[in-house]
């Protein structure tokens, strides 16, 4: 597990956000969590 520091750090840049915020709305679910990435990366490349 992350240490809770190191995700408050990461909250502090867009992408960390977007991490966090992928990992809670999977709740841990590998794939789910993989599938907002994805969609995320996507989206940055337009």
């Amino acid at each position: 597990m992350l240490k809770r520091a190191k995700i408050f750090a990461l909250t502090k840049t867009s992408f960390g956000a977007e991490l966090v915020r992928c990992y809670t709305v999977a709740r841990g679910a590998w794939r789910a969590f993989r599938r907002c990435l994805i969609r995320r990366s996507t989206q940055d490349q337009r």
